[in-house]
C-alpha cells in the first residue's frame, strides 16, 4: 500500500519568498508524495544496468527544482523493514538546513529490504541548503547522509553514499549474508505434522536456491520455548561453511514446541557448503543437522534428523503414515506427468523412496521438456528424506537389493527404460 504523509516545516529565512494574502510569505510545505514496495532482489539487479541507477549498496538522493519553487526529492534506497507498515517523514527547515527524518509504524518482520520515496516540498525559496537524512536503520559507523546543494546553480544532482552493511550489501560485490526472514507461530504439542506436512519427530532442512544467487532455507519443526520471546540467530559465512545458531530471547513457559523458521543467504555464489545448523533443545543424543549441498548440482531439497525426545511428539499410526507416502508419491507422479521428448537427451530418471537397508525403491523417469527440474528434485528429496523417518520410526527392514537404472531413450516421443522394450 502507498502512504501519504503530510509534514509541517519550520521555514529558513532568505531573500525571494514567495508571498501569499497581504504580502505575508508562503511557508514551505512538504508531502511524502509516493513510496515503492520493498524491492526484491529482482529489482535491484534490474537496477544495475538502468542509466543513472543506484546500485543496491548505495545510498543516494536525486534531486530536481521545478517550477522554481519546487523541490523533488527521491531517497534511492531507504531501508526500511520487510512489513513497516506506514511509512512516514517529518521535515523541518532552519536556517538553511533541510532535516528529513523517515519513519515506519510498526516493524513486523524479521528482516530489511530497501525502498525508493518521493518527497515533494512546494514554496521553497531558491538558495543554498544542507540536507540530512536520518535512517532508521543507518548505524552509527556509517557515513551520514548529509550534502549541501546550491538549488539555484545546480537545480538537479544525485548525492549517494556506501553501504556496506545489511540491507544494502544485496549489489554485485557484497559477501554473503544471511538473515533470519520470519517464523511461524508455536505448532502446538503432540501434533501429527508441520503445517508443510513434515511429521513433528523431525527437524528439516528444506533449501532452495536461484539464479538470483539467493539461498532460501526453511527449518521446519526447530523447537524453542512455548514463549521465546524473541526468536532470533546468528549466521556466519565462512570458509564453505554456513553456520546458523538459533537463539531465543527468554523463556517464559515451562513446556517447549515446534516452530518453522525462514532464513536467505543472498551474494551466495553456486558451489559446495557445509550447513550446520545450532539448535538450543537438541539432547546431547539427537543427530544434529549438518550436512553439505552442492547448489550447482542440487539447487532444491531437503535433509532432515530423527528426533526422539520432547517436544518433537509424534502420534500416528503405520498405516497413516504409509498413506501420506504413497500420496506424496502420486502427486509426484501427477508432476512428472507424460515424459515426452524429442531425443535421449530430454530423459533424465531420479530414485524415489528410500529402502531400510539403503538406496531407493524406484527410480522415477521423467524429461526435462515436460517438468520443472528443480521443482521435482525438491519433492522427491522430501518424499526421500520422509521415508527414511518412516523406516526408522516403525524400525522396518528390507533386503539389501538395489534397483537397477533405467536404459533411458526416446522412444515414440516418450521417454522410456529401453530395458523393458
Amino acid at each position: 500500500m502507498v502512504a501519504f504523509a503530510f509534514v509541517s516545516l519550520t521555514p529558513g529565512c532568505g531573500e525571494d519568498d514567495v508571498s501569499g494574502p497581504e504580502n505575508q510569505p508562503l511557508a514551505p510545505t512538504a508531502t511524502l508524495v509516493s513510496h515503492t514496495a520493498c524491492k526484491s532482489s529482482g529489482d535491484l539487479a534490474a537496477s544495475l544496468s538502468a542509466p543513472g541507477s543506484a546500485a543496491a549498496a548505495m545510498d543516494c538522493v536525486e534531486f530536481r527544482v521545478q517550477g522554481g519553487d519546487t523541490l523533488f526529492i527521491e531517497h534511492v534506497n531507504a531501508a526500511f523493514n520487510c512489513c513497516p507498515g506506514e511509512l512516514t517523514a517529518d521535515v523541518t527547515i532552519s536556517n538553511d538546513t533541510i532535516r528529513i527524518v523517515e519513519r515506519e509504524s510498526a516493524a513486523q518482520c524479521l528482516c530489511l529490504c530497501l525502498y525508493d520515496l518521493t518527497i515533494r516540498i512546494d514554496n521553497l525559496r531558491a538558495g543554498t541548503y544542507t540536507f540530512e537524512f536520518a535512517e532508521p536503520y543507518a548505524s552509527g559507523t556509517d557515513e551520514p547522509l548529509a550534502f549541501t546543494a546550491n538549488l539555484a546553480a545546480a537545480p538537479s544532482d544525485t548525492f549517494c553514499v556506501e553501504r556496506n552493511d545489511y540491507p544494502w550489501n544485496t549489489g554485485g560485490e557484497s559477501g554473503p549474508v544471511g538473515v533470519l526472514v520470519s517464523h511461524t507461530d508455536c505448532h502446538g504439542e503432540a501434533l501429527a505434522s508441520s503445517a508443510n506436512g513434515v511429521p513433528t519427530d523431525m527437524s528439516c532442512i528444506e533449501w532452495r536456491y536461484g539464479a538470483d544467487e539467493v539461498l532460501a532455507l526453511t527449518h521446519v519443526n526447530a523447537a524453542f520455548n512455548c514463549c521465546p520471546g524473541e526468536i532470533t540467530a546468528d549466521i556466519t559465512i565462512a570458509n564453505g561453511t554456513i553456520t546458523i545458531v538459533e537463539h531465543e530471547e527468554r523463556s517464559l513457559c515451562d513446556c517447549s514446541c515446534l516452530y518453522d523458521l525462514e532464513f536467505e543467504i543472498s551474494n551466495l555464489e553456486p558451489g559446495t557448503y557445509a550447513i550446520k545448523i545450532v539448535e538450543p533443545y537438541v539432547g546431547a543424543g539427537d543427530k544434529r543437522l549438518e550436512f553439505s549441498i552442492d547448489l550447482a548440482a542440487n539447487p532444491a531439497g531437503a535433509v532432515c534428523a530423527y528426533r526422539a525426545n520432547y517436544p518433537w511428539l509424534y502420534s500416528s499410526t503405520i498405516d497413516d503414515d504409509k498413506a501420506a507416502l504413497d500420496a506424496m508419491r502420486a502427486k509426484i507422479i501427477d508432476f512428472i506427468a507424460t515424459p515426452s521428448c524429442d531425443g535421449g537427451a530430454d530423459c533424465r530418471y531420479i530414485g524415489a523412496g528410500a529402502k531400510p537397508c539403503g538406496g531407493p525403491w524406484e527410480y522415477l523417469i521423467y524429461s526435462i521438456g515436460t517438468v520443472d527440474e528443480d521443482s521435482l528434485e525438491f519433492d522427491v528429496s522430501l518424499y526421500n528424506e520422509l521415508y527414511r523417518g518412516f523406516n526408522r520410526r516403525y524400525n522396518l527392514g528390507s533386503t539389501c537389493d538395489v534397483p537397477a537404472p533405467p536404459d533411458l531413450g526416446c522412444v515414440e516421443g516418450i521417454c522410456t527404460d529401453l530395458k523393458g522394450k
